[in-house]
């Protein structure tokens, strides 16, 4: 089997396994175990595939050992001073993490919450492998199996970044970790006190309408359960790109495979998905791929305790969605525009000023960005800064595989574009290199009750309203409760 093969087959069993415990442990066993069993088959159908038809070839890009060793120490380090693990300062989103985990090792599944009378209802891809061995071998051993899950979710990211150029892949892994927003402008216009109520520091705001992205680091700090499979599942869509591959199944396998991490992951992978199947329509649909649709249709029917489940969330009731148009101001289009540009508008003159393989892909991950920019799901518009990911690895990606190939130190505009880089990339580094400095987290999943709260619900309730419970929430009556709850 090649290293690509091992890579694949690894990778989306990492994205998978989640979905798999979901259904072997909240849904009725008859559903779960025949969702299961179906999945798993036509996963088994793929894995074969793959083995027989990755090119051999590819076995001459394995890395050496020595640095599938480096590729996991950086992946380790980079947890640790983020702090995954607890063993420094976390973000403030992790008081959340942390009692999620918490409920989940400490109720039985599926889990109810007898103060608001409502199971939980939330993307628990992340959290649930953990939470399992958690009940095994105790609560005080959770935060070394997060940091092993997450370490391994980096490393399989981190090992896909590195087969994507055979010349200097260290340098393109730089660039797809440092890589960040162009917020530089946003704030030279705030220290000029220029519209310092829409230019926000790191966002910009039409009433309650929030235009934000954020840099892989930041994304990870704040939410892994987001950035792991929106980063994983775009390597193996850019790896299929790359190598010309059709195969509609695994491609609809890794989408579905990230839906329990995060929905938002696979919104902003679907594009590239999508664009996939038009390109190869009329091969997919001749006679002699007829039993790939339908391996594929049925696929889809495996998981469907998994989407009813997420879409009986009570959370489709919140306030929290809207279209940009409706933000209430006329000229929204005006600061729209800004955020394209600077963001994204930029970068693309250099990806196309370059002949390069990611050209197709960079196009895709532009207009992906333009579109989710139009819309807003959750408080702080989740939507656009957890469904960009795939699209800005995309970006980063196309970046730095420009630089290593066609840049030359002796071109100024190729000083002035690195220079950018690196302005705007001050913001990931610096929180790097903050991890280094000593500190302890806020919470641990072990002890979190300094918060006041003694639940996730609580927690969110108390933090912002309960509107935020409502997201975390089974709605009663629900098609997921009525048929596939197991009680």
């Amino acid at each position: 089997m090649t290293y690509k093969a091992q890579l694949k087959i690894t990778s989306i069993s990492y994205l998978l396994l989640p979905s798999i415990l979901f259904l072997l442990t909240w849904v009725k066993p008859l559903w779960g175990f025949s969702s299961t069993l179906v999945i798993l088959l036509m996963s088994f159908q793929v894995f074969k595939t793959i083995i027989q038809t990755e090119p051999t070839h590819e076995r001459s890009q394995r890395p050496s050992n020595f640095n599938i060793g480096i590729l996991f120490i950086i992946s380790l380090l980079f947890n640790v001073l983020l702090g995954i693990g607890e063993f420094r300062e976390q973000t403030a989103d992790f008081i959340a993490n942390n009692f999620k985990i918490y409920d989940l090792v400490k109720n039985d599944f599926p889990v109810f919450y007898t103060d608001y009378k409502v199971y939980l209802c939330y993307y628990l891809g992340y959290y649930l492998p953990t939470a399992m061995l958690g009940k095994v071998f105790g609560l005080a051993f959770c935060h070394y199996f997060l940091l092993l899950w997450s370490t391994l979710g980096v490393f399989l990211t981190l090992s896909w970044v590195y087969t994507f150029s055979r010349k200097a892949p260290f340098l393109l892994i730089i660039a797809f970790l440092l890589y960040s927003h162009s917020w530089t402008f946003i704030h030279f216009l705030r220290f000029l006190e220029i519209d310092t109520i829409h230019f926000q520091a790191y966002f910009i705001k039409i009433n309650d309408f929030m235009l934000a992205i954020n840099s892989f680091v930041n994304n990870y700090a704040w939410a892994p359960q987001h950035t792991i499979p929106a980063c994983l599942g775009i390597c193996l869509i850019i790896n299929n790109y790359l190598h010309k591959e059709s195969l509609l199944i695994e491609s609809v396998l890794v989408l579905m495979s990230t839906i329990f991490w995060s929905p938002f992951a696979t919104i902003g992978l679907f594009p590239f998905v999508l664009v996939l199947f038009l390109k190869n329509i009329k091969i997919l649909f001749h006679k002699s791929h007829f039993s790939e649709l339908l391996q594929t249709a049925f696929l889809c029917v495996g998981f469907l305790p998994i989407l009813s489940y997420l879409t009986s969330t009570q959370g489709v009731n919140a306030d929290n969605t809207g279209v940009i148009w409706n933000a209430g101001e006329a000229d929204w289009w005006v600061y729209y525009l800004f955020y394209v540009i600077i963001h994204f508008g930029i970068w693309a003159i250099l990806a196309f000023s370059y002949k390069s393989k990611f050209q197709e892909l960079f196009m895709i991950a532009f207009g992906t960005l333009c579109l989710l920019a139009f819309c807003k799901i959750g408080m702080m518009n989740d939507l656009n800064i957890r469904a960009s990911v795939p699209s800005l690895v995309i970006l980063s990606i196309t970046i730095g595989y420009i630089a290593i190939h066609y840049f030359s130190f002796k071109k100024p505009q190729h000083w002035a574009w690195m220079l950018f880089f690196f302005i705007n990339s001050a913001i990931p580094i610096l929180k790097i290199l903050k991890g280094f400095l000593p500190s302890k987290p806020e919470t641990t999943i072990e002890n979190h009750f300094n918060t006041g709260s003694f639940t996730m619900l609580q927690h969110q309730e108390k933090t912002y309203n309960k509107s935020a419970v409502k997201e975390y929430s089974l709605a009663e009556g629900s098609t997921f409760e009525k048929y596939f709850l197991k009680h």
